[in-house]
């Protein structure tokens, strides 16, 4: 061990913020202390802040002369990134819960509690930004040689167009899977409904736009992600293209789950369809273990421990988050009913799977083949 004074400071402050944000906080909350909570929040904030920062130059200090302005530079936005969008999601899911800033502002509880908010994705995602900037060895390989340190325990993570592709894409399906399930929980009209019964008439539309635009609330977004997460596998290290047999079927796999999920699966749930919804869940299970083996194996196997982990936790992240929404599993199995106040769940593990799942999977994805 050599810690630095700045990683010294760092764990002080971790502590400082715990202590903080939970029996103090809790409190304020419960009790609707106004004076309390906004002097805790504050601190929470400076806290989270002074953190970064800490931690910016802890990373800094034992990288040393190894660094050009630059990569200092990469470290720095990192590590102030991640408190910023742990902060956001905090807000954003205090606004969406039961007990939140409704609770705070008017003593009643929040009757409109948003199952599908972006603070939980956020929190993942701010938690894997510090991850990244305090944790993160940078370094340059040869193109001969892309993996020089196989066998020791680190996980390489490349900056090239692969790599931008399959996170932009990849983890884009939290919040285009969003758009859609929002506007469904908020009861926004089908425009996929019909007096035939016929449950894909108008596949290609979605929800009527009320709360993200027609488009956003279409499959076409979701196919869009789907396809181009998979057409990233087409670009190898140095940013050249190289297409082969693996990497078509990897496209064509990922086409197919975009109509799976965002067609057939969508439009059997908009229609309260629960034998079509199960009969194409299957489906849904197998193309993604077919996706998680193919990443894997697209970099000598070394991948699939980030793939495989990935695809379960995407379809776990699925499964919890229906049981937890308004309309999920309890309307398909009682008639269109949407799910008792009481048994809608703000703080599911849900989005947080789903999020770290998409992150581990983008991950396998942007390594390339050796």
């Amino acid at each position: 061990l050599r810690p630095s004074p700045f990683g010294i400071a760092a764990c002080i402050v971790s502590v400082l913020v715990s202590i903080i944000a939970s029996i103090p906080m809790a409190d304020a909350v419960m009790h609707r202390k106004d004076g309390q909570k906004k002097i805790l929040s504050l601190l929470f904030l400076l806290g989270w802040i002074t953190l970064g920062v800490m931690t910016a130059c802890d990373a800094v200090w034992h990288l040393g002369t190894a660094l050009d302005a630059a990569t200092q530079a990469f470290i720095w936005i990192l590590c102030m990134l991640g408190p910023v969008t742990i902060i956001m999601s905090q807000k954003i899911l205090f606004g969406s819960r039961k007990m939140g800033t409704k609770w705070e502002g008017s003593g009643k509880p929040n009757f409109h509690p948003i199952v599908y908010n972006m603070g939980g994705p956020l929190f993942v995602w701010g938690w894997w930004y510090l991850w990244l900037g305090s944790c993160g060895i940078p370094s340059v390989v040869s193109k001969d040689n892309i993996y020089p340190d196989a066998g020791k325990f680190y996980i390489p993570l490349f900056l090239n167009v692969r790599t931008l592709l399959s996170f932009t894409f990849g983890c884009a399906m939290v919040p285009v899977v969003r758009f859609l399930d929002y506007s469904h929980d908020e009861d926004g009209p089908w425009l996929g409904a019909n007096d035939e019964g016929k449950v894909f008439k108008r596949w290609w539309l979605g929800t009527d736009g009320t709360y993200f635009g027609v488009f956003l609330e279409s499959p076409w977004p979701f196919l869009i992600a789907w396809v181009m997460y998979g057409v990233s596998c087409f670009f190898t290290f140095d940013n050249g293209v190289k297409v082969g047999a693996r990497e078509v079927i990897l496209v064509i796999n990922c086409l197919l789950q975009g109509v799976d999920a965002g067609i057939l699966i969508q439009s059997n749930l908009y229609a309260g369809n629960a034998h079509g919804k199960k009969l194409f869940s299957l489906p849904f299970v197998i193309l993604f273990v077919g996706l998680a083996v193919n990443v894997g194996y697209g970099a000598g196997w070394i991948a699939l421990a980030l793939s495989f982990p990935g695809a379960i936790l995407i379809i776990l992240g699925q499964k919890t988050v229906f049981g937890a929404r308004k309309r999920g599993d309890y309307t398909m199995q009682n008639n269109g009913k949407a799910n008792p106040y009481d048994k809608v769940y703000v703080y599911s593990w849900g989005e947080v799977f789903f999020m770290i799942g998409w992150i581990l999977i983008c991950w396998g994805q942007a390594m390339p083949p050796v």
